[in-house]
């Protein structure tokens, strides 16, 4: 079982990089991507009616089974199911990617 999660973290190690540019070139593009519950667009992320600007997205991480966002100006975070969150690790990777922008 162990090597089936070896061979899983080399794929998305290998896969999820390739998938960032193709979202991101498009969200350049003026596209929403859509993560599941979550989507991704150039001003931002919104999850359901919530929206929030890339510049006020503070850390993000995974616990307990869910994806949890801090929000730099409001006095709460984020959160939702990683099982409700598609391309996880891609999400992921935006975030920190446009942190950087």
């Amino acid at each position: 079982m162990r090597h089936y999660r070896e061979l899983a973290d080399l794929v998305i190690e290998r896969v999820a990089p390739l998938i960032l540019e193709r979202h991101y070139a498009a969200i350049k593009r003026g596209e929403t991507i859509k993560y599941g519950k979550i989507q991704a667009d150039q001003t931002g992320l919104r999850l359901g009616r919530k929206s929030v600007a890339w510049s006020e997205i503070g850390s993000c991480g995974i616990d307990d089974e869910s994806l949890t966002i801090e929000l730099r100006r409001e006095n709460r975070d984020w959160a939702c199911s990683v099982s409700e969150v598609d391309n996880l690790h891609v999400l992921l990777l935006l975030i920190a990617r446009q942190k950087r922008a």
